[in-house]
């Protein structure tokens, strides 16, 4: 067993092995535990299964019910109930204080709610997850400031982004496939930035910072997107391209979206959430929105 860093079960307790039978049944009940958890699930928590609405709309994506999030009695999410569909690309708005990151951060384990279920498909149950196992999920996030290599090339940081084994031996003696380089350079035509690839990202402007980043995300092979203000900085021409990339990512991942720029979420979003003192005040298109009386008073402001 000599070098062999995982042994195996049989190597652990032989089958010849002569063991007091209490003994032997407790060393059983351990590994079938290890056995039947599942990566990225937190140890000693009971996990029910996908609740009934879940298991009978096989089209959802993400599920959160009754959610409820209190900080020193602070209710930052109060009862948040809302359901995305798989490939949707989902707005959602509303004022400062409302529960938009704190909802983020339910999504990615950053936060455990009080109360509520959160699901990510009829698989994940992500209360009862670590933000690793999120990660390796699909769930991929990206804050509002940027945040790239910007001493490495623009090809460096997408190459490093790349969904591998990120042990250290591993990534010492990586080395990049025709498949993975094939899909780098489609990552490098979606994003508008095959021209700067050998540019450092340092030196690109705001608005190509943020694409970057999103085709880091891209390189991750993600599920679902989380994207927290993507155009703020941004000049109109960026923002416009911006528009661009996210309709064509459309579809292909559930993408989640918070924004405060109204004529981008506008342009973008079919779907719009609109989230005030934690829960949500309404949904729809755009058009519903801006005509909710609600909606203006808590958040657009009066006509």
């Amino acid at each position: 067993m000599s070098g062999d860093k995982h042994p195996t079960r049989d190597a652990v307790f032989p089958s010849d092995a002569v063991m007091p039978e209490d003994i032997n049944e407790a060393a059983q009940a351990i590994l079938d535990e290890f056995a039947g958890r599942r990566r990225g699930m937190r140890p000693g928590r009971f996990i029910p299964g996908p609740p009934k609405p879940l298991r009978e709309k096989t089209d959802i994506a993400l599920y959160l019910e009754k959610i409820s999030v209190a900080f020193d009695g602070f209710k930052a999410l109060n009862n948040l109930t809302m359901y995305v569909a798989e490939g949707e690309l989902r707005c959602i708005i509303g004022p400062n204080g409302a529960g938009k990151t704190t909802m983020m951060d339910v999504i990615t384990g950053k936060t455990r709610p009080d109360r509520g279920s959160a699901w990510f498909t009829r698989a994940c149950n992500l209360t009862a997850m670590d933000e690793v196992g999120i990660v390796e999920a699909g769930i991929c996030r990206k804050f509002q400031r940027p945040s790239v290599f910007e001493a490495l090339t623009v090809l460096h940081n997408l190459e490093l982004s790349l969904k591998s084994d990120k042990r250290i031996l591993n990534t010492l003696g990586a080395r990049l496939t025709g498949e993975d380089r094939d899909f780098l350079v489609a990552v490098l035509e979606r994003i508008r930035l095959h021209e700067q690839r050998n540019l450092a990202a340092g030196k690109l402007s705001h608005g190509q910072k943020q694409w970057l980043e999103i085709g880091m995300l891209l390189m991750q092979k993600p599920v679902m997107l989380l994207l927290d203000e993507p155009v703020a900085g941004m000049s109109p021409g960026e923002i416009e391209r911006t528009v661009e990339l996210l309709r064509d990512l459309e579809g292909e991942q559930v993408i989640l979206l918070v924004e405060h720029d109204m004529e981008f979420v506008r342009a973008v979003a079919r779907t719009v959430t609109v989230l005030h003192q934690g829960s949500v005040l309404a949904e729809g298109d755009m058009d519903t929105i801006r005509n909710n009386q609600a909606v203006i008073e808590a958040y657009l402001g009066e006509a």
